[in-house]
């Protein structure tokens, strides 16, 4: 469980399982725990998931909005605000490396930008 930052609880899950020889990050915890004597108050992951439950309660509201207790956006007069923002990235679609090395999507880059 986290907490996106429009504040909306939301669950993870896991899409692949980590190497053999790397603990989850909830192991690697207990034990730093353990080694410096620390009680975490909870021994699985059910565990926590209650405690953090208890502690927050509006987690367990997974995926609804509430209204925030921030203050509201303010106008702000500077003079850059009536400049047109441009971008420094001119072609967006070949900025991973993915992209890059592909000939497909090199070729559809390209295409696009004919147009």
């Amino acid at each position: 469980i986290y907490v996106n930052l429009e504040g909306r609880p939301q669950i993870s899950r896991q899409v692949k399982l980590p190497l053999p020889s790397v603990d989850d990050f909830s192991v690697v915890l207990k034990k730093i725990s353990k080694s410096v004597n620390i009680n975490l108050g909870y021994s699985n992951p059910q565990e926590l998931r209650e405690l953090m439950l208890k502690n927050f309660n509006h987690i367990a509201k997974v995926n609804n909005i509430t209204e925030s207790k921030l203050p509201k956006e303010r106008k702000i007069k500077n003079a850059f605000l009536n400049s047109e923002i441009k971008s420094s990235v001119n072609n967006f679609y070949m900025t991973d490396s993915v992209s890059r090395n592909s000939p497909v999507m090199s070729e559809c880059s390209m295409n696009f930008y004919k147009t």
